[in-house]
């Protein structure tokens, strides 16, 4: 039996880790073998009593939780940390804001993932996904054309919901500088070592299936995303923005200048 790994990426918003826990509990964690659990908990989004907040619930899903409290949020030393103090042959890397939408088995990962398979990303509902692409690349703009086209020389690793192979995973944790952003660092050209690490290998989407009455009534199956985003309209309530600067993520609360 496969084990895996569970490290969560979480910040001072406990209500949105609620929702994500009790969402991947319904139908992603009973499914597995879990190892160990661990959480970086950033001081950006709420007061210091709040992360004791996240720590509570947290371990009221996992008593044996490994948990980090760092001084400084840095979102990529926090990918880092976690990545590198993991152990198992699988991992399931979170965040704190995204709600399950579907179920996920072993049998649905296990097999994929293998070869130059190392990461499976989880379909996400604001995915643009045409049906038809099967692994994960950045866009670009060629020349002076108007839209963006795969480049599939290189291939796009992500810190949303995944699921990693686990010798692959750390090695990117220990090849992964803090000061860029974490999934930058795999394809814009700012951290050649990992670039070159990474080149020869794929991540590539898992998929579920809509099993909705009007898609039973047709009688098909339809591939859909088995994740959602609710981050976003957390940032939204509170005017907070995100913003690439200098390949770095940064939150930003909106002035009424930024907003008009």
């Amino acid at each position: 039996m496969h084990h895996i790994d569970i490290v969560i990426v979480a910040a001072r918003r406990p209500e949105l880790l609620e929702r994500t826990l009790s969402s991947f509990q319904k139908y992603i964690f009973n499914n597995f073998s879990i190892n160990t659990v661990s959480i970086n908990i950033d001081p950006f989004g709420g007061v210091e009593k709040e992360t004791g907040l996240v720590r509570d619930i947290v371990q009221s899903y996992f008593p044996s939780v490994k948990i980090f409290t760092p001084d400084t949020a840095n979102f990529t030393a926090s990918v880092r940390r976690l990545w590198k103090n993991t152990t198992s042959d699988y991992v399931l890397h979170m965040e704190d804001d995204w709600q399950a939408l579907g179920e996920i088995t072993p049998e649905m990962v296990f097999p994929q993932l293998k070869g130059d398979v190392k990461t499976l990303s989880i379909m996400n509902k604001a995915k643009c996904w045409n049906g038809k692409q099967v692994f994960h690349y950045p866009f670009r703009r060629k020349g002076v054309l108007p839209f963006k086209s795969e480049n599939t020389s290189k291939p796009y690793f992500t810190t949303s919901p995944s699921f990693w192979n686990g010798d692959f995973l750390r090695k990117c944790g220990t090849l992964m500088v803090e000061q860029f952003d974490p999934e930058k660092q795999f394809y814009s050209d700012v951290n050649s070592p990992l670039e070159d690490f990474v080149k020869p290998f794929k991540n590539k989407f898992l998929i579920g299936e809509n099993t909705s009455k009007e898609y039973k009534f047709l009688g098909r199956k339809e591939k859909h995303h088995l994740i959602q985003d609710i981050g976003r309209e957390w940032r939204l309530e509170r005017n907070i923005e995100k913003l690439l600067i200098n390949n770095q993520s940064v939150w930003k609360e909106m002035s009424s200048e930024d907003k008009s």
